[in-house]
């Protein structure tokens, strides 16, 4: 008998309303301005935009391993309070992150979070919406149960090939948070308390957010919540776009099988590329400037394998890969971003609109 999937209570009265009218006035912002003019810059963390959250309650409480070539993703958590699973620990993750960049950059360089006295208030910064409700149906409880999984989570990235022992392997060990409190009163909702919640981010996973923080913008989360699957694709390809471009290069192919691993590894492969490609054309409207087609390979492995050939014409952030040392960056790539930022400046190259560059 197959497991039955948990999802998150659905969308609240008037959510529908408030979500196409939010999607709709970002999506023109975002046509329209950059994210760093609208102070929009926001952050992920790399490991987690090679490998996703689980979508659904996984059947295992206290553990939960995904796979995506030879990037590897453990997470840990205490069996009673589980895996942190759906669109909140997303949502949670890239507040916390973006929080701890900015305030990096504003030379305050501590692991200390404070997520506020006010609940609420803090869904909203999280969620981009003011629609809540309690109860057995309501979304506060689980949200407050999604935010307690993911902060006594510790997770475990590694890189390579574990069945070849000869293979290199790379690791990390990281525990979200060291120690914290949440001190947000049930009765006291929407209203400022007396004690301020805060958490304390583990050292290892505080320094991996500092030097390896992916730059994305905060927009596109909110245009594309709550969809898991759209916010996966969305921060996967604006990382990829980087890495593309750092490499002097404009275009890549994934096959189907090895985004059906990364993305949906328990879905048949027929309703995943339907539901996959549903989704890409979601992430397409608030990131016009990726374009996707897909190839008629063969069908086995190999270079010819089906898939998706994506084609890059410039990064989400558009200060992502000028920011890299120079010596990160490649002469192809220099050049590409190069005439980018020119003809952004000159007013020639409209914000986030798709444009075609000679390379």
């Amino acid at each position: 008998m197959m497991p039955i999937r948990k999802r998150l209570p659905g969308p609240q009265p008037g959510d529908r309303e408030t979500i196409l009218s939010k999607r709709a006035d970002a999506r023109q912002s975002i046509l329209d301005f950059e994210a760093a003019d609208v102070k929009e810059m926001g952050f992920y963390p790399r490991a987690f935009c090679q490998i996703g959250f689980p979508m659904y309650a996984p059947t295992v409480f206290n553990e939960y391993n995904r796979d995506s070539g030879p990037h590897h993703l453990s997470i840990m958590a205490p069996s009673k309070i589980g895996i942190p699973w759906g669109i909140y620990p997303r949502g949670i993750m890239a507040w916390i992150v973006t929080n701890v960049v900015k305030r990096k950059e504003e030379g305050i360089a501590s692991r200390t979070v404070n997520l506020g006295d006010d609940l609420l208030d803090f869904m909203q910064k999280v969620t981009g919406t003011k629609t809540y409700s309690g109860g057995a149906t309501g979304n506060i409880r689980p949200f407050k149960r999604q935010l307690a999984s993911l902060l006594a989570s510790r997770i475990y990235y590694w890189y390579g090939n574990e069945l070849n022992p000869e293979a290199a392997m790379k690791w990390k060990s990281m525990e979200i948070t060291s120690e914290g409190s949440l001190l947000w009163s049930p009765r006291m909702l929407n209203s400022p308390g007396l004690f301020q919640s805060t958490i304390t981010l583990g050292e290892a996973f505080w320094l991996d957010i500092i030097e390896n923080a992916v730059p994305i913008d905060s927009r596109d989360l909110k245009a594309l919540w709550p969809s898991c699957l759209s916010v996966d694709i969305y921060v996967w390809l604006t990382y990829k776009a980087n890495t593309l471009l750092k490499r002097g290069q404009t275009f890549t192919h994934i096959p189907w099988t090895s985004l059906q691993q990364q993305f949906g590894p328990n879905s048949i492969m027929r309703s995943f590329k339907q539901n996959f490609q549903l989704n890409l054309n979601k992430v397409k409207q608030v990131y016009p400037s990726i374009e996707f087609e897909e190839r008629e390979g063969s069908a086995g492995e190999g270079p010819r394998e089906k898939g998706l050939t994506f084609r890059v014409k410039r990064p989400s952030i558009l200060s992502a890969v000028p920011a890299l040392p120079p010596g990160q960056l490649s002469t192809d790539g220099r050049k590409i971003v190069s005439e980018i930022v020119i003809k952004r400046k000159a007013g020639k190259l409209p914000a986030r609109i798709p444009t075609s560059f000679n390379a």
